[in-house]
């Protein structure tokens, strides 16, 4: 028997796929969640399909027997969406959820807004010494003169705020203490 010596493999390059966005990524796996979770449509989706004021006090549920239920926060919400059912449902159904029909329910929960981060007050701001403009003004690039005279004030701001602080927790009395009493 003869046999043939075993060839030599060409290396192949490795096949490189360009990276998918996040977002196509997650959409798919919402889809799915929601679906998991008996909900005819993920939040996004309904977000965008009713737009953000109704996502905030309505959410989508389950859907039988072409009949979607939606979630209320109130009565006055299902009230209102009662008249916007026909433009609802025709959104809906653009998302691919075979819906003939709207039953909206009250779920008091979704009457609390949902918390907003308060603003922060923007920094305080030191005025800067005269030496200091002065060694600014010979910068040419104006983006980084303004940059740097920010980022000086704030800090100038800061260090003075500090400065305040420490000097009032000195000033502050002690507590008298009184002798123990003897008994």
């Amino acid at each position: 028997m003869n046999r043939r010596p075993p060839r030599a493999r060409e290396p192949q390059a490795p096949r490189v796929r360009a990276p998918s966005p996040l977002g196509s990524l997650l959409e798919g796996a919402r889809d799915v969640t929601a679906r998991a979770g008996g909900v005819a449509v993920d939040r996004e989706n309904w977000r965008l399909a009713v737009g953000a004021r109704i996502a905030s006090r309505a959410e989508p549920g389950r859907l039988r027997a072409g009949v979607l239920t939606v979630y209320v926060a109130s009565a006055a919400w299902a009230q209102e969406l009662s008249f916007l059912t026909a433009d609802i449902l025709k959104r809906v159904v653009t998302l691919g959820v075979p819906a003939k029909s709207l039953r909206f329910l009250v779920r008091p929960e979704l009457s609390k807004p949902t918390p907003q981060r308060p603003v922060a007050a923007p920094p305080k701001r030191a005025p800067l010494p005269e030496e200091l403009r002065q060694t600014l003004a010979s910068i040419d690039d104006a983006e980084l003169r303004d940059t740097i005279a920010t980022a000086a004030s704030l800090s100038l701001a800061r260090s003075e705020a500090r400065a305040a602080k420490s000097a009032t927790s000195q000033k502050a009395p002690l507590a008298k203490r009184r002798p123990p009493r003897d008994r």
